[in-house]
C-alpha cells in the first residue's frame, strides 16, 4: 500500500479543534443520521473541508475501539474531502459500531453523499 500524496493526507488544517468551531456546526440544520452516526455539516466560507469527531466514552467504553472508529472515519473523510470543500463536518458516534463489517463503509458513504449536497 502506497502512502497518500500530500494533497490527500488528513492535515491539521482539515480538523475542527476549538469548542466554538464545534458549537457552530452543532447549531446547523444540515444533518444525516442513522442508528450509529449523526453527521452535522455547515458551510465554512473557505475552500477547505474540515472534520470534527465526537466519540463519547459513554457510548464506546474501549479506548481501542474509539480510536479504531476515529481512524476509520478520518480515512473515509480523507477520501471524500474533495467533494466536501467549504464544509465543516462533525461526526457523532451514537453507539457501538462493528468496524469489521464491510457495510460500515457504505453507511459512511451514504452520509457523505447526503451532506455534500
Amino acid at each position: 500500500m502506497s502512502m497518500p500524496s500530500v494533497a490527500e493526507r488528513f492535515r491539521f488544517y482539515n480538523r475542527l479543534k476549538r469548542p466554538e468551531e464545534f458549537a457552530a456546526v452543532f447549531s446547523s440544520r444540515n444533518r444525516s443520521s442513522d442508528n450509529f452516526f449523526l453527521f452535522l455539516a455547515k458551510n465554512n466560507n473557505t475552500n477547505l473541508a474540515r472534520l470534527g469527531l465526537a466519540v463519547p466514552k459513554k457510548n464506546i467504553s474501549s479506548a481501542v475501539e474509539r480510536n479504531r472508529i476515529k481512524r476509520f472515519i478520518r480515512e473515509s473523510f480523507r477520501l471524500q474531502k474533495g467533494r466536501l470543500r467549504g464544509k465543516d463536518v462533525v461526526v457523532f458516534v451514537k453507539k457501538q459500531v462493528d468496524i469489521k463489517q464491510a457495510k460500515i463503509g457504505q453507511v459512511l458513504a451514504k452520509h457523505w453523499n447526503k451532506i455534500a449536497t
